[in-house]
């Protein structure tokens, strides 16, 4: 309150209890096929049980192991847990098959089966039971989850006891067997003397007994043997195989040897066609033993490409590259280095080789070696209203330029001037010029025959590269040269008549085109002249 009025408010205060401790009692233990609910009864509480749930109960069935609950109220949070285990079930009952009885003899039952109750025909609870008379032998098993019932029927029998040692037994270096005579209410004798109703063998051969009751007698034997011993497998040491190949892992082990490879399969041969540890496990009767391997494989060498053929001006060198490989390299001069420098005219090779094969490739490297010959008589003579030709042709491929701009190899001209080219091939060029000079006594030019092809193969038929001449000239003097097509002479004379038989050093020279230069001196109507041929021939076979 204050000078101006009145005001006020309520509060309520609600006290809730502490939250409660949580127990959902002691661990649980199930039969099989069975179920118990657990319930929590905390009024005012929220529950959260392990699986989730919200509810106030809670089913548990054979096949969780363990719950958990929380309860939480406005104060706080408490929880407990339970384990879960499963009771053994009752285990099957089996008192063999119906039995005969001699007078005075005695059979005992005695399954040998813990954690149950016995109860007999007769009432007794004893864990075995002896049978001295024909009767009806019935036991009762039972424990919390069940019970389990079998019956054996006991006659008189008047014939003699049957014993059965059962069959030979194998088992291992130095171990002992026991071997049960497998019944009662008779008299014992081993093969070494003994009596007792059983005998153990501590070393291998043949075990025997004979037993005797009123009604009679029986004999049986069986062969130990104790030279078992635990599997030794063996897959060799660890291998390294080529790319492709294959490789089949063998167990050695005897019929009575389980095998088992890594993975799961039980077949005497495994067969391995990737890289791997491979392990080969062989049991038998005296233990288990396991061998590893491991497999590991080689690639073949690695495909490559040195490239194509090559051509190289003169002086020009490159440098193969091999490959970057962990294998074996080998050039064709022997060496092997990881790169080569080409320089010569020769087949280079690279060879790659590992213990699983060899790769190769090879290329030729050549050296162009055209170089262009220009041969120009100069000058040249035209007559007023004439032609001439003018020819540089190559025997290989080349670019031309002349002066006039043209880019022939051979040309066509009508006036006179000075007339150049260039003669350009792959690594070389050359250059040439030639003088045409006009003339007014075009008379007086001698006429020449010069032929363009000849084939000295010694049929009588155009044998001979041969000038001939028509007119009146008198030739006082030739001087004449044949070269190849890289301008090294072949042939030279000075005689008349000009005769080449196609020959260089007494040897045929190969087909193909070579360049002659001819002088000519003659006399013409009394005054002597000189005149220049040049040209080119073709030598076939």
């Amino acid at each position: 309150t204050n000078g101006c009025g009145i005001s006020y408010d309520t509060l309520l205060v609600t006290l809730n209890t502490l939250t409660p401790a949580l127990s959902l009692g002691p661990d649980i233990v199930l039969c099989t096929g069975t179920t118990i609910n657990i319930f929590i009864t905390e009024p005012n509480v929220e529950i959260l049980w392990s699986d989730g749930s919200t509810e106030n109960h809670f089913l548990v069935t054979d096949t969780i192991t363990q719950v958990y609950a929380s309860i939480t109220n406005g104060c706080g949070e408490s929880s407990d847990t339970v384990g879960v285990s499963l009771l053994p079930g009752i285990p099957s009952l089996d008192l063999g098959p119906d039995q005969s009885l001699c007078i005075g003899e005695v059979i005992t039952f005695s399954p040998g089966i813990t954690g149950v109750n016995y109860v007999w025909q007769d009432g007794s609870t004893n864990s075995s039971f002896q049978a001295t008379q024909p009767t009806t032998v019935i036991l009762t098993i039972s424990n919390v989850c069940g019970t389990a019932k079998d019956t054996v029927v006991i006659t008189e029998d008047t014939n003699g006891p049957q014993v059965d040692l059962g069959p030979d037994i194998l088992a291992c270096e130095g171990e002992m067997t026991s071997i049960p005579a497998g019944i009662s209410g008779v008299t014992y004798l081993w093969q070494d003397g003994s009596t007792a109703d059983e005998f153990v063998a501590t070393t291998s051969g043949w075990v025997y007994v004979t037993v005797n009751n009123l009604c009679g007698t029986d004999i049986d034997s069986v062969f130990v043997d104790l030279s078992g011993v635990v599997p030794d497998p063996d897959l060799g040491v660890d291998t390294t195989l080529c790319e492709g190949i294959s490789i089949q892992l063998i167990s050695n082990a005897d019929a009575s040897t389980s095998i088992t490879w890594q993975d799961g399969s039980s077949t005497p041969n495994f067969q391995v066609t990737t890289a791997g540890t491979y392990t080969l496990t062989e049991t038998n009767q005296c233990g288990s033993s396991t061998d590893e391997i491991t497999i590991s494989y080689t690639p073949l060498p690695l495909a490559f490409d040195l490239g194509p053929d090559t051509s190289l001006c003169p002086g020009e060198s490159f440098v193969l590259m091999a490959p970057q490989t962990a294998d074996q390299l080998r050039w064709q001069d022997g060496s092997s280095g990881a790169s080569m420098v080409v320089d010569k005219e020769q087949v280079y090779s690279l060879q790659i080789s590992n213990r699983c094969g060899i790769n190769s490739d090879s290329l030729l490297v050549s050296f162009n070696m055209d170089l262009p010959q220009i041969i120009l008589s100069t000058p040249v003579s035209l007559c007023p209203g004439e032609q001439i030709t003018l020819d540089v042709q190559q025997t290989f491929d080349a670019d031309y330029l002349w002066s006039t701009g043209q880019t022939d190899p051979v040309i066509t001209v009508s006036s006179p001037g000075n007339y150049s080219v260039e003669v350009a091939a792959a690594c070389v060029s050359s250059s040439g010029q030639v003088e045409v000079i006009e003339i007014d006594d075009c008379d007086g030019v001698i006429d020449v025959f010069i032929p363009n092809v000849f084939s000295p193969n010694d049929d009588q038929v155009n044998d001979e590269f041969i000038l001939s001449f028509d007119g009146d000239q008198q030739v006082t003097a030739i001087e004449g040269s044949i070269f190849d097509r890289w301008g090294n002479l072949v042939f030279n004379s000075t005689k008349d008549p000009f005769e080449w038989d196609g020959k260089f050093n007494e040897e045929k020279v190969m087909p193909g085109v070579y360049v002659y230069l001819i002088k000519l001196t003659y006399i013409l109507e009394g005054e002597e002249r000189e005149e220049v041929f040049a040209g080119d021939v073709t030598v076939v076979r």
